[in-house]
């Protein structure tokens, strides 16, 4: 009797052209390395939006590089910083493909991921697939999804695969809705629309960047989770679609990133200082040598 061969472990193979459209969260360090990770780990064809958000010149400059190394990248320039709305709107017009996959700059993506969500999405009918995205560094960060904005939402803003047909019947995206009130927004959107949002809990992205702590990163982060733009945000999603949201608990939320925040940034000051010291004594170290060398050689 002739053995059984193995079943061979099905692994779905895209060739159709995605647009990928990443944008600027909490940190503008976070951009070079989740670039270079979306090219080691995604080998189906895709066009690369990047929105910069008013960035650093060394960030500037470090996906400048990466656009003359990748044909597909484009990047978009803006002299303020877009938030979370506007962000991704400045990509809309720019959308060619009948597939976009939304994303934060701080999402580092994993192997086969992008042929798994369009695979689960041509499968399921579904319009709108969301992964599984995972926050190994900082859990203070995400709120479980027994918590208040998050029970309401299917869709997490920081990455999701979404039809150009969604978005053409969705329309803009909220730009009033703050960073984290959007995906709330966007999937009460999709649910008026009857546009279906699926889970592809075996795709699972990471979120794992720690905070650097770096003024530029500050600032952006100050600006990313202001307390005064968070509470009319909520006003504005509860008028516009008439929901009880549990506000207290959500600005005690944002008060732990903010003390989080400040103890990343002593951090990084005392780590800043320690560095000068050890370049200094190392500096002093050398010159010391080289007059002891000529020294010697008199």
């Amino acid at each position: 009797m002739t053995p059984k061969k193995p079943t061979a472990t099905h692994k779905p193979i895209l060739h159709e052209r995605v647009t990928i459209v990443m944008v600027p969260y909490e940190q503008y360090s976070t951009f070079p390395t989740a670039v270079d990770t979306l090219y080691e780990n995604t080998h189906s064809p895709f066009n690369l939006i990047v929105i910069e958000g008013s960035a650093p010149e060394s960030i500037r400059s470090a996906l400048e590089k990466r656009k003359k190394r990748h044909q597909d990248i484009k990047i978009i320039y803006t002299n303020h910083l877009p938030l979370a709305g506007e962000a991704r709107n400045l990509a809309l017009p720019h959308i060619k493909t009948n597939w976009v996959f939304f994303m934060d700059n701080d999402v580092r993506v994993t192997p086969r991921w992008l042929p798994s969500l369009v695979h689960t999405a041509k499968e399921t009918k579904a319009e709108i697939i969301c992964p599984a995205i995972l926050n190994t560094q900082n859990p203070i960060y995400i709120l479980h999804s027994a918590d208040m904005l998050q029970e309401s939402s299917d869709i997490n803003i920081h990455g999701f695969l979404i039809t150009k047909n969604a978005l053409n019947l969705i329309g803009e995206f909220d730009e009033n809705a703050s960073s984290f009130t959007l995906g709330l927004d966007l999937s009460l959107k999709a649910k008026a629309k009857n546009i279906e949002i699926r889970h592809e809990a075996k795709t699972c992205l990471k979120r794992d960047f720690v905070f650097s702590g770096k003024p530029q990163d500050i600032k952006l982060f100050h600006r990313q989770w202001d307390s005064e733009y968070h509470k009319k945000s909520l006003v504005s999603l509860k008028q516009r679609w008439n929901i009880e949201l549990d506000e207290r608990k959500y600005l005690d939320w944002l008060q732990n990133k903010n003390r989080d925040l400040k103890q990343s940034a002593e951090s990084y000051s005392i780590k800043g200082m320690k560095d000068r010291l050890q370049s200094r004594v190392n500096f002093a170290r050398i010159k010391f040598r080289r007059l002891l060398h000529t020294f010697i050689s008199l």
